[in-house]
């Protein structure tokens, strides 16, 4: 699942029924108790329901996808099965970097299902919180903070609220309308061109862009 889908299941997990989706290797990890979750300074270990990839077959609501760039052989895996086995469609959050995860998202959606892929909503997610991955003692140990704080836009399909996903207290969630998308993509490009010199320096990102 890797470090942001992780915090995703963990802290939705509450709330709704969640499973979290990753390669056999990292799900025995999870169930022998490997991976932990550390928050705020508290640590606990990562549990719930999760499957390999080979276990897919079930209906969602929401998909989302947390793997690196490229996003498109991700998509194109699960919604071909989805497709085979006539599976709910279900909405798909992407939260990779980078301004092109959407458009090969919508680009792949339609090789699979064609026209009908304009019936598939897809939001893109712009995090503002660092999470961080590390080995401890044994154990993988998944860092953030709280709240999440994160931007969300619309950007195909049927639109949908999906505020009552991020509901909990847990979460700061702005909504972007789906015009000012671009905007959203560009500026968290931006943010990340200077968080990354300014992390290399040992600078907060105000420092960064005062000190630049």
């Amino acid at each position: 699942m890797g470090r942001t889908g992780s915090m995703f299941f963990q802290e939705l997990k509450d709330f709704f029924e969640v499973f979290g989706i990753s390669k056999k290797e990292d799900i025995e990890l999870i169930k022998g108790g490997k991976v932990w979750i550390k928050k705020n300074g508290k640590e606990t270990v990562l549990k719930g329901n999760f499957l390999s990839n080979e276990e897919f077959n079930h209906s969602f609501d929401f998909i989302f996808f947390t793997v690196k760039n490229p996003v498109g052989p991700a998509i194109s895996f699960y919604f071909k099965k989805i497709k085979e086995k006539n599976l709910k469609i279900p909405a798909i959050f992407l939260s990779q970097n980078g301004i092109e995860a959407g458009e090969e998202a919508i680009s792949v959606l339609k090789e699979i299902f064609g026209e009908k892929a304009k019936e598939i909503s897809v939001f893109r997610i712009s995090l503002f919180n660092p999470v961080d991955r590390e080995e401890k003692e044994g154990r993988i140990l998944i860092s953030y903070s709280l709240p999440i704080k994160m931007a969300i836009v619309q950007i195909s399909g049927p639109k949908i609220d999906v505020s009552q996903v991020f509901k909990g207290k847990n979460f700061k969630v702005f909504f972007i309308d789906q015009k000012k998308a671009k905007n959203m993509e560009y500026s968290k490009l931006f943010l990340n061109l200077i968080g990354m010199p300014s992390a290399t320096y040992g600078l907060s990102i105000k420092e960064g862009f005062s000190k630049n």
